[in-house]
């Protein structure tokens, strides 16, 4: 039984498949490497690291893909990074990457999943079209994980995103750590978007108080075309 050991669940909301690009084990051993290739949308996948050893831990990360055929010439990376030592702080904190990508679909510039790639100039990144949320949401106190995420999921804590005061980005350490994710496309709709982040607008879109007087800035979208 492992002492240490880090459950994920990654739910994509997207329409599009996220396809596995780079995986890193720097402690311990991934449980199940079949689930971690291709998510199909709307689908959540689970998977495991455990350590490996006596007084060891378990750390590890995962880029995905977007496979959206690459709207506005670009790409957009999912990185899960995790880690559970055997003494210090857990953490499971998802980001979100969006780059320009040329012809060939090759990002430009200082960018991609791994360093050294791209043609060596730095590039803005453009505005992405999807967000990603999600954090520690359990741990165990030595025994398996069982956490149940279909639980979680269908409850409406997570679908898509969750609320503040639900997830945890660090903590104390948890010998068996759940964390979770989703990534969605953003929405083009504020009420949407406000439902969505869980924004009360009844006090009038001028309290948002947006960015240049701005709701596609405060609502981080593309510029209209």
């Amino acid at each position: 039984m492992a002492v240490r050991s880090f459950n994920i669940a990654f739910s994509n909301q997207t329409s599009w498949p996220l396809q596995r690009v780079q995986t890193e084990t720097s402690s311990g051993t991934l449980v199940d490497n079949v689930t971690l290739t291709t998510i199909p949308a709307g689908q959540t996948f689970e998977f495991e690291t455990e350590d490996d050893g006596v007084w060891t831990g378990t750390e590890a990360g995962v880029v995905y893909q977007v496979m959206d055929n690459s709207p506005q010439g670009t790409t957009t990376w999912i990185l899960l990074n995790w880690q559970n030592p055997y003494i210090g702080t857990t953490t499971f904190n998802p980001k979100i990457f969006t780059y320009p990508i040329d012809a060939n679909g090759s990002p430009l510039g200082n960018s991609g999943p791994s360093s050294g790639s791209g043609s060596g100039f730095n590039i803005p990144p453009p505005i992405s079209l999807y967000e990603c949320t999600g954090g520690l949401v359990g741990g165990g106190d030595g025994t398996d994980p069982g956490y149940n995420f279909e639980t979680y999921f269908a409850s409406g804590l997570a679908t898509p995103f969750f609320a503040l005061g639900e997830i945890l980005g660090n903590a104390g350490n948890i010998p068996n750590a759940q964390g979770a994710a989703v990534i969605a496309a953003k929405p083009f709709n504020l009420l949407a978007w406000t439902k969505r982040h869980k924004i009360d607008v009844s006090k009038g879109i001028r309290a948002l108080n947006p960015p240049n007087r701005s709701l596609r800035a405060l609502m981080q979208l593309p510029p209209a075309r």
